[in-house]
């Protein structure tokens, strides 16, 4: 166990452009992450279960350079729509009674898109207090010989969990702040089951 030998926790930070999580709809749902900007909001309302159709009300509660701002979007089941004001700050999205009174209840998920319709990039937390160990891998140099433009390369041993999977392109920030970019993912196992994740990392430049 990789957890019992952990010698830092570390923090695995994924690039999205969520700003509500897909989930079961309630009268009321904290967005997942902020706009990193000013941005549109893009609703999905969707079903995992059933097909019962209902048209309901989405409303968009926030701000923008401090003024409180909201937007009630009218929607159907399965379909998206777009926020016409602008925010740069999300307190939460409220969902109408139409939307709870389906049984089983649809889900929800938005996520900010620029004026031309680029979604905007945002670092959301995967998780946070997880025990890892991070040490050199190998160490290389990009001249004829040693002592040239050394560069270490790392890894993490992080224990398996059946809860969220480690990916390219994530980003693990150590307890002392360094930040390791992904580059590539491997599952140890045992014959029977998952053991634990190899992760190759690259340190990120100025990271500390």
């Amino acid at each position: 166990m990789i957890t019992s030998c952990a010698t830092e926790v570390v923090t695995i930070q994924r690039q999205t452009g969520f700003v509500l999580n897909g989930s079961v709809v309630q009268p009321t749902r904290n967005p997942s992450g902020q706009p990193p900007r000013a941005s549109v909001v893009e609703v999905e309302i969707f079903h995992v279960d059933g097909l019962d159709p209902a048209t309901g009300v989405v409303t968009i509660v926030g701000s923008l350079s401090g003024s409180s701002v909201s937007e009630s979007l009218t929607m159907d089941i399965d379909s998206f729509a777009q926020s016409v004001q602008r925010f740069d700050q999300i307190d939460r999205f409220e969902f109408s009674a139409a939307f709870l009174a389906v049984s089983p209840r649809p889900h929800a998920r938005a996520r900010v898109i620029g004026s031309g319709g680029a979604p905007q990039p945002i670092w959301s937390e995967v998780v946070s207090g997880w025990p890892a160990i991070i040490e050199d891998a190998a160490q290389r140099w990009s001249g004829a010989v040693e002592g040239m433009d050394a560069r270490s390369d790392h890894v993490a041993l992080i224990d398996f969990a059946e809860t969220w999977t480690p990916k390219i392109g994530d980003v693990l920030v150590s307890e002392a702040g360094v930040e390791y970019l992904v580059r590539g993912v491997r599952l140890a196992r045992s014959p029977a089951r998952p053991i634990h994740w190899t992760l190759n990392l690259s340190e990120r430049g100025d990271s500390v």
